[in-house]
């Protein structure tokens, strides 16, 4: 049996501005959305800057691993 799993950080709101974000923390997301876009057949309420893992299929995933990585990054 396989599982799927990511692990991600991420900063909603309605107004800001999400170059600032990447600025301010000085890491390119891995996905942003913009409040009342259409990327994805979903209409966004807020702004989202979102700095992610890979997806991973395996049978066992150490998410510990995945979010001490995200972590680090943004240390």
């Amino acid at each position: 049996m396989k599982n799927e799993g990511r692990v991600y950080f991420a900063i909603d709101g309605t107004d800001f501005d999400l170059n600032e974000v990447t600025k301010l923390l000085d890491i390119e997301p891995t996905e942003i959305k913009l409040k009342n876009e259409l990327p994805s057949g979903k209409l966004p309420k807020f702004n989202s800057w979102i700095f992610s893992t890979n997806n991973i299929i395996e049978e066992y995933i150490d998410v510990y691993d995945m979010a001490t990585s995200i972590v680090q990054t943004l240390e």
